[in-house]
């Protein structure tokens, strides 16, 4: 388990940012230490009270790779070098060689697409 938590640290140090560009992420059981999907509206594996509740959370989880998946090419792109590869606005820009305030503008117009393709099934999800 050090093995792998040294190597989770040296890769974090040596992305762009550095240490305070990508959070420390908790072990297993440490005190406040909450899933993504769970932060996100999602309820985590381990409290899944019945097998329902499983598929419950597989589904929902398909249906928002399904919408990002529907977006357009650009809006698709900068969420997810936004979210998956947590990028700044910065870097996208340079990356897709487009200005800070496009990526913006492609980010804003995705999150609502995502809210008014998603919000009507699956309620209140944080993007």
């Amino acid at each position: 388990m050090q093995i792998a938590c040294n190597v989770y640290r040296k890769w974090r140090d040596r992305q762009p940012g550095g240490r305070r560009a990508v959070p420390e992420v908790p072990f297993e059981g440490s005190a406040g230490a909450q899933e993504p999907e769970a932060a996100a509206g999602f309820p985590s594996p381990s409290a899944a009270a019945s097998p329902l509740d499983g598929i419950v959370r597989e589904e929902r989880l398909r249906s928002v790779r399904e919408a990002i998946g529907e977006l357009a090419p650009k809006q698709r792109l900068c969420m997810e070098l936004r979210v998956y590869q947590e990028r700044s606005v910065q870097e996208i820009a340079v990356a897709l060689r487009i200005s800070p305030e496009t990526v913006k503008a492609h980010l804003f117009q995705a999150r609502q697409r995502l809210w008014d393709k998603l919000h009507p099934t699956l309620g209140t999800i944080e993007f």
